[in-house]
């Protein structure tokens, strides 16, 4: 079995209206809740083999942030310009690309993630920032998952205060 982790990027600063949006940084509860986001993972022992994050600014701190709070070495971070902006084939085509082990997470941004989650039949409505959607693919190999095998493990987000909501 392969798991899929979506990590939408944590809430950004817009204090400066003219920064250009790749460089826009985290604000301070983004600080708080990407660590925390980290956290959650942790505690269900959900650390990722391999972690694909986009170098804009907010999915970067983010990234290394959740992955510093989870234990996961932040100098393993696959870093992918194309998943700034990228859509949901985008994402896919990157996942297969880079995926190893069983468990990889992906730190983006919307609309690609919620576009993944819709193709998938999730019915989460929008990934909130710093929200994390966890999907079970019933396959031994990366090249195989996709929306058609995909199976919700668990959606959780800062405000849900861990209380996961999972697939019955």
């Amino acid at each position: 079995m392969k798991t899929l982790i979506l990590l939408r990027h944590a809430k950004s600063s817009w204090s400066d209206p003219f920064l250009d949006d790749f460089d826009r940084p985290l604000n301070k509860r983004g600080r708080l809740n990407a660590p925390e986001m980290g956290k959650r993972l942790r505690m269900i022992n959900m650390i990722p083999d391999t972690v694909i994050a986009s170098p804009a600014a907010r999915a970067a701190a983010t990234a290394i942030h959740a992955c510093e709070s989870m234990g996961y070495p932040k100098e393993e971070i696959i870093w992918e310009r194309d998943l700034y902006h990228a859509s949901a084939s985008t994402i896919w085509h990157i996942i297969r690309q880079y995926a190893s082990g069983d468990k990889v997470m992906v730190v983006s941004h919307n609309p690609g993630l919620n576009s993944i989650a819709y193709q998938m039949g999730l019915s989460v409505g929008n990934i909130p920032t710093a929200g994390i959607l966890s999907v079970n693919f019933s396959v031994k190999d990366w090249s195989k998952v996709g929306p058609e095998v995909a199976r919700l493990d668990f959606f959780d987000f800062p405000k849900n205060k861990g209380k996961v909501i999972r697939q019955l």
